[in-house]
């Protein structure tokens, strides 16, 4: 039935489809498909379709709706071969929710949101070896890093190149004293001594500490390294957890036992030590350890301080 067909010795032109009486009443179609060129797979399973030789079967899988999520930058949604009526591939609610400006540095667009996060430019001094940062420079009581505010800091611990940490002390309020001066121990690093009159500098450490001792055994639970060669006043300060027994504590330098144990009563909770006229050398470890009456009850070593003379 292609375009021109001849029926009875009469010739049609052009003509697209042929409709025949059926016997028995109505009527049977045939169509040109001369130039039908569908395969099996391009028609959905379950259906038929025709080609210039025939009838198809259909073999297209009809996989309706297909939708997904991607939760990783590298993630994809693989859509299967064959029909879909359509569906939404999305980012994940749980991803989309850390897509915001204060996640996102300062000049970067991500995903159409523009990033406000404000990074601390951090420089080193050529000379003195100083890191200035941008943001909580002062590292005082209360700093700001990476966007987060942080009160009351005392000090600021970094990773150093190669493993271990390196800490920084606030000395924003950095005191004077003599060396017949009284002493507040309860800052952390190192007091500057300057005595008057003398002309020379003398000096004066600090350390403090949480760690505590639960063994009936002197434990040490605080120290420090003596920078100077030297004659020492000691001062450091104990308490106690237990209610009952005796408790001590005992000043070690070099890991040898300097003088007597300290030793405090069960209605004592709080020592309060001070050694005169100890000689203590550059680079040996000052240290106090502590015994409590055992495993249940606790020791502690709130400050030691050596105070040069």
């Amino acid at each position: 039935m292609a375009q021109n067909v001849i029926i009875n010795g009469v010739t049609y032109s052009n003509v697209p489809e042929v409709d025949i009486p059926k016997s028995g009443g109505g009527t049977a179609q045939f169509f040109d498909t001369a130039d039908g060129d569908i395969t099996s797979a391009d028609v959905l399973t379950g259906k038929v379709g025709y080609n210039a030789s025939g009838s198809v079967t259909g073999s297209m899988a009809n996989n309706g709706s297909t939708s997904g999520t991607i939760s990783t930058k590298a993630g994809t949604v693989t859509i299967p071969s064959g029909f879909t009526s359509g569906g939404t591939v999305a980012i994940s609610s749980t991803e989309q929710a850390k897509i915001i400006a204060s996640n996102i540095k300062s000049g970067v667009t991500l995903l159409g949101v523009a990033g406000s996060l404000s990074l601390p430019t951090i420089s080193q001094d050529s000379t003195s070896k100083i890191l200035s940062i941008s943001q909580g420079a002062d590292m005082a009581q209360n700093i700001t890093i990476m966007g987060a505010s942080y009160s009351d800091v005392p000090a600021v611990t970094l990773p150093k190149t190669g493993g271990g940490t390196a800490t920084f002390y606030d000395d924003s309020d950095t005191a004077t004293y003599t060396a017949n001066g009284t002493y507040d121990t309860t800052g952390v690093g190192s007091v500057t001594v300057n005595v008057s009159g003398g002309g020379s500098s003398k000096n004066a450490q600090t350390a403090q500490s949480t760690t505590r001792a639960t063994s009936s055994s002197y434990t040490e639970v605080i120290a420090l390294t003596c920078e100077k060669s030297g004659t020492y006043d000691v001062y450091w300060s104990t308490f106690r957890s237990s209610t009952s027994g005796t408790w001590g504590s005992q000043l070690y330098i070099d890991n040898t036992a300097y003088g007597s144990a300290q030793t405090g009563s069960w209605s004592n909770h709080i020592q309060n030590i001070h050694l005169a006229s100890v000689q203590i050398d550059a680079n040996e470890e000052v240290a106090v350890r502590v015994r409590s009456r055992g495993s249940n009850y606790y020791g502690y070593v709130g400050t030691l301080t050596i105070i040069e003379q």
